[in-house]
């Protein structure tokens, strides 16, 4: 005798369908799906129980359901062997017992546990490098205000320098015409203002290339360059 209704949970439908199913593919009953299967298994089992085959399939089927409640236990789980040495499974032991836990339950947490520390290292590492790239891009944000505020002082002196120069060489031909106008007319012509203007361009570049600059300055500068600043100077007037 299979003593099926010993095997059976009276409240357990998934169970007694299951059955019911499960023998009837095996050949040894003849409705998979009755209306009350818990009182179908019972009025099968005491009119079949001395069958051969009916007892081998009973057999198989507890085992069956075993197996399935297994699987549903270790549902995302995979069973696997690995060797440790002999320490370190009684230090496993020892943090089990501690813990209340079975061997893979604490090998679990302690998976969980390094993967949790490396996550947030590698967390801290991300907003190290974040921070070090803000620092960089405001470091460069100062760097380029600061080389800007050069660039325009430098700008500014070249373009007063020019106005100056200008000056300068109006002043000395006025005080030569003035005195020795009939001896030296040239001295009076755009084409002698424009010679002595290169002379000084000539001077005061070669002492701009002994300067070391981010962007080396040619006098005079550009007319760009010149009518920007000349804006700038009169906006600050």
């Amino acid at each position: 005798m299979s003593e099926l209704y010993k095997w059976l949970k009276p409240n357990n439908i998934e169970q007694h369908r299951w059955a019911a199913d499960y023998l009837f593919r095996k050949n040894v009953s003849h409705n998979p799906d009755p209306p009350d299967p818990h009182h179908y298994l019972i009025t099968l089992d005491n009119s079949a129980s001395h069958d051969p085959a009916y007892i081998l399939a009973v057999r198989s089927m507890k085992a069956a359901w075993r197996q399935k409640k297994l699987r549903k236990k270790r549902n995302g789980k995979t069973e696997f062997s690995l060797t440790i040495g002999n320490e370190k499974k009684k230090k496993l032991n020892n943090l089990a017992k501690k813990k209340g836990k079975t061997l893979g339950e604490t090998l679990e947490e302690l998976i969980d546990d390094e993967a949790q520390r490396n996550d947030e290292l590698r967390n801290e590492i991300k907003r190290q490098k974040d921070l070090s790239s803000q620092s960089l891009e405001l470091a460069r944000g100062a760097h380029k205000r600061r080389v800007y505020e050069i660039e325009m002082y430098t700008n500014i002196l070249l373009c007063l320098l020019e106005d100056n120069l200008n000056k300068m060489i109006q002043y000395e031909m006025d005080a030569f015409k003035a005195n020795h106008s009939s001896i030296h007319e040239h001295i009076g012509t755009k084409e002698f203002k424009d010679e002595r203007f290169l002379s000084e361009s000539e001077t005061i570049n070669k002492a701009l290339k002994k300067v070391q600059s981010w962007a080396p300055k040619t006098f005079p500068l550009d007319i760009v360059t010149k009518l920007n600043t000349k804006q700038l100077i009169h906006k600050g007037e």
